[in-house]
């Protein structure tokens, strides 16, 4: 993601199907959906898979969708809200090389760097819409599909 240079690149194949995957494990496996509701849905150790419905899997869908876009959006933001210091970085990285931990502290602290809240949260930036509703009313373009349909 090269946003603070001027360019959004896209990420490979594979790479977006990680990202997907591992929203999908998040949501279904340990509970962790936008919508501050833990529930989970799968267990590794289940001898069957559940079987939720198209409803309900289409609401699973939607919150996959929806963690994914916070992850991107909170990157996005994260790398605009320090331009300043990723240029630096790159500055000195092509002068020197390689930087240290320190080095990479000192440019932080000497340029503005401005570090995540702890603990890190998708959530704050949740906006609490509704997560189903445009996936089920059949006008949607959205990519959101049954969970077991590519399978």
């Amino acid at each position: 993601m090269l946003l603070p240079f001027g360019e959004e690149n896209l990420l490979s194949t594979s790479e977006l199907q990680q990202a997907e995957e591992i929203a999908t494990r998040m949501v279904i496996e340990y509970g962790f959906g936008p919508d501050d509701n833990p529930a989970i849905y799968f267990h590794g150790n289940a001898t069957t898979v559940l079987s939720m419905g198209n409803k309900h899997e289409f609401e699973m869908a939607a919150k996959i969708e929806k963690l994914y876009n916070l992850a991107h959006d909170k990157a996005k933001y994260m790398l605009k809200k320090n331009r300043k210091v990723l240029e630096k970085i790159v500055d000195e990285l092509l002068e020197f090389e390689v930087l240290t931990g320190k080095d990479l502290e000192r440019i932080i602290e000497s340029n503005g760097g401005i570090r995540e809240e702890e603990p890190f949260s998708l959530l704050r930036v949740y906006d609490k819409e509704s997560l189903s509703v445009r996936y089920l009313d059949g006008d949607s373009t959205s990519g959101a599909t049954l969970l077991g349909a590519a399978s």
